[in-house]
């Protein structure tokens, strides 16, 4: 399937969302998700956006909430990410088959859902390294784990005692990833 075709498709039905992966359309259920997928996307946007802040100049956007884009022009696929830092060169840059982002983000981060499989995740990370992105975070609400994907280099995980940076293509990028889970944030 063409991204034109792809864009022309009804609207998804609702609790389902729809990416185009190499030409091939994958739809899945929205509604596993609960509500530490939701707080811990909040929070990873909330320290990029920190971070952004922080750095001089600020350069780049922060995306959330399934943030469309278009991979590559060569292959026809267009996903939504949970999180994504964008850099300078993607402000403003729309892709207009898509209404999305084009290109790939520097960083990509997936929230881990009760119906996602070890399949999908897999595809999923290939896609996102073979398109570019140069960081990609596979993020586990229930063991309070990030696993970073990088092409050519051994995946690393770090757990809720550690703290995560994104050196090299987040500079200056540093974490405790037991805040990206932490019910301290909460307000009651």
């Amino acid at each position: 399937m063409t991204i034109a075709q792809f864009m022309a498709l009804p609207p998804e039905p609702e609790g389902m969302t729809r990416e185009l992966i190499r030409g091939t359309i994958r739809e899945r259920d929205v509604t596993t998700r609960n509500r530490w997928h939701s707080v811990t996307e909040a929070l990873i946007a909330r320290a990029l956006l920190n971070w952004l802040d922080r750095a001089k100049p600020a350069r780049g956007i922060v995306a959330a909430g399934e943030a469309r884009c278009r991979l590559s022009t060569e292959s026809a696929t267009v996903v939504g990410i949970d999180v994504a830092f964008f850099g300078p060169e993607h402000i403003g840059a729309v892709d207009k088959e898509t209404d999305g982002f084009a290109g790939p983000p520097i960083l990509a981060v997936e929230i881990l859902s009760p119906s996602d499989t070890k399949e999908s995740v897999t595809e999923k990370i290939r896609v996102y390294l073979e398109a570019g992105v140069r960081q990609v975070w596979m993020v586990d609400t229930d063991f309070h784990t990030i696993t970073v994907h990088r092409a050519g280099v051994d995946p690393c995980l770090f757990g809720s005692s550690q703290t995560i940076t994104g050196d090299p293509e987040l500079p200056g990028f540093s974490e405790p990833v037991s805040s990206f889970f932490s019910p301290g944030h909460m307000r009651i």
